[in-house]
């Protein structure tokens, strides 16, 4: 056990995912106020869906070789490699206090009580998560028994296993939201400070506010807002170091040694900043996430490790530093990775979900650095449910695209072949919809273009796609629905 357990920390080490044990101390959980509990027991399980969400990841690799899709391995430690409940962990494997220790920790010294700092609605949020952690850790056996017991060969098999794979999805999905709605019911639990301490807190808080939502934007892949976010990060961040000598003098007045904290917190906002321009400026990207595409590499892969605890990032060290100065203050939230499914090309056949996206108010100008033309009449598509098939137009040329749909890539580095895939959408009723052609490659035949087939009064309609390395092509897609007198 301890060999298997000394392989584990060092492929989580080397993934940048392990946080060792006693990072948040034993003791906490009889000193930390009810707030802060829940903002810990909060970031462990974001710790927590990490491991998971990696074991994910491979199974939906392991599918797709199912499928003659290339399989790309990313991680490399499996089920057997970990405890049954990776959020309960009673061996201490990954935290000092794990988030069911946590939560067990809240109940007793915090109940329901007013008084304890934790509202209603926080602790309502706390106990949806304790449920949610035990759901999104069966599904971790639940797919490994779908794995194993099903026939692969078939494809209603195959597409039972990635509508399971998508539950899982939609699992890590609720932790975020359940994390947000936490975060909305913390009280702000400042009237305790000191002038100059509530200074230092607003400052940091600046800071971390502009980075969660300017890391929030890339996971949305929405450019314009990352651009705005990217600003005030940096407004924020410029503060930050003009009124730095000034905070740690704030935070040394108890006799706490913090100037590592503070230096750390600008180093890893420095390098948040960079990873924002990269993104933007559409910089290569490690391979072996090109079919995750570009936002699921920065999001997951570059900028949590600058924020969360694993890698030391901004709220480890922001909380850090309040529990060494003994400010008054119950922290920050941490973000929690998420689950992308890859669905494979090769086998048309196999059935992908439809796509459901939020109201779009404006269209893109621009997306991923290059101008976005609109030269075409929309599409009428039969109802708000249709079908778009997807091949190449001309020749075969090697022809490498990505599809975005309503601000979702629903496509990512697909090489073009003559047999369409079927892409199922909803379609808003409200607001616009578009579909994008975004060219990885432009082929051997300059422009990348792509045919459109979908059904309208029950006839196929056909329209065409041409994008370059400079710009892409996109076209509204509007449903037909007849209004009832």
């Amino acid at each position: 056990m301890k060999l298997l357990l000394s392989v584990i920390v060092s492929i989580l080490a080397v993934c940048s995912v392990y946080a060792q044990p006693g990072t948040y101390p034993e003791s906490l959980k009889q000193s930390a106020s009810c707030s802060m509990s829940a903002v810990y027991m909060m970031n462990e399980s974001v710790h927590g869906l990490l491991i998971v969400q990696r074991i994910f990841e491979n199974d939906n690799q392991t599918l797709n070789k199912y499928v003659d899709l290339e399989s790309q391995k990313i991680n490399f430690y499996g089920n057997e490699d970990l405890p049954k409940n990776v959020f309960d962990d009673p061996d201490h494997w990954f935290y000092a206090v794990s988030p069911i220790d946590w939560y067990s920790n809240i109940q007793k010294r915090c109940g329901s009580s007013a008084s304890s700092g934790l509202s209603a609605t926080a602790g309502s949020k706390l106990r949806e998560t304790r449920l949610l952690l035990d759901d999104i850790n069966k599904m971790r056996f639940t797919i490994d028994d779908e794995l194993r017991k099903r026939d692969l060969s078939k494809v209603d098999e195959i597409n039972a296993v990635y509508k399971t794979l998508e539950q899982a999805a939609q699992q890590c999905d609720q932790l975020l939201a359940l994390r947000n709605q936490l975060q909305a019911a913390l009280p702000a639990n400042t009237s305790r400070l000191k002038p100059d301490q509530l200074e230092l807190v607003n400052n940091l808080n600046a800071v971390y506010k502009a980075s969660e939502q300017l890391i929030l934007a890339v996971r949305d892949d929405k450019e314009k807002i990352v651009k705005k976010q990217l600003s005030e990060l940096q407004t924020a961040y410029k503060n930050f170091q003009m009124k730095r000598i000034a905070m740690t003098r704030t935070a040394h007045s108890t006799g706490a040694n913090v100037e590592l904290n503070f230096e750390n917190i600008a180093k890893k906002t420095e390098t948040l900043i960079q990873e924002a321009k990269a993104y933007l400026g559409d910089s290569p990207f490690d391979s072996k996430y090109a079919a995750y595409g570009r936002n699921y590499f920065y999001y997951n892969v570059k900028m949590l490790s600058l924020f969360n605890k694993y890698g030391k990032g901004i709220v480890y060290e922001m909380n850090q530093l309040f529990l060494l100065s003994g400010i008054s203050y119950h922290g920050f939230l941490e973000l929690p990775h998420y689950v992308k499914i890859i669905y494979p090309e090769k086998r048309l056949e196999v059935e992908r979900s439809v796509v459901k996206t939020e109201t779009v108010e404006e269209l893109p100008e621009t997306l991923r650095s290059r101008r976005v033309v609109n030269k075409q009449r929309l599409i009428v598509a039969d109802g708000p449910e249709c079908v778009l098939e997807i091949s190449d137009n001309q020749e075969v040329d090697g022809d490498i695209i990505s599809i975005n749909y309503n601000g979702k890539w629903i496509i990512e580095n697909y090489p073009l072949q003559k047999e369409a895939v079927k892409l199922p959408i909803l379609l808003n009723t409200e607001g616009k919809n578009y579909l994008l052609l975004h060219a990885e490659n432009q082929g051997t035949i300059p422009p990348n273009t792509i045919l459109i087939r979908y059904k309208y009064e029950g006839r196929f309609k056909r329209v065409i796609l041409n994008s370059t390395d400079k710009e892409s092509e996109m076209i509204e897609i509007k449903p037909n629905i007849v209004k009832k007198g």
